[in-house]
């Protein structure tokens, strides 16, 4: 069965558009490097000026470029050596007292592997 409107309310069908399109985009853009402000707009979480932005098309268009990517790159760098010093960490706190501060299954399993 096929649905049919009634009418050409051109501003419906424009509207309709645009929220199939930012929902396709908004899929290709992972949660930690936008963020959705209360007024509606969106902001770039990697950038340290933090720019706004209205729409998820001018988003898009941002993450595509130069002083974004150059960004990106540092917020990766500065991740990877974050889970370094956690992992750092972690070991020197093992070799001084010997246990892991694992939880849940994981812990549960290599526990019974021990045993």
């Amino acid at each position: 069965m096929s649905f049919k409107r009634d009418g050409d309310d051109f501003a419906l069908l424009r509207n309709l558009k645009r929220r199939r399109v930012s929902d396709l985009l908004v899929g290709h853009i992972p949660e930690d490097e936008a963020l959705l402000l209360k007024n509606g707009r969106y902001t770039c979480t990697v950038c340290s000026y933090r720019p706004i932005f209205d729409t998820i098309e001018t988003l898009s268009l941002h993450r595509k470029g130069k002083r974004h990517l150059n960004n990106l790159t540092r917020h990766l760098a500065q991740q990877h050596e974050l889970l370094l010093l956690k992992q750092k960490k972690e070991h020197k706190a093992f070799i001084e007292t010997g246990s892991t501060k694992l939880s849940g299954e994981k812990y549960c399993f290599l526990h019974m592997e021990k045993e």
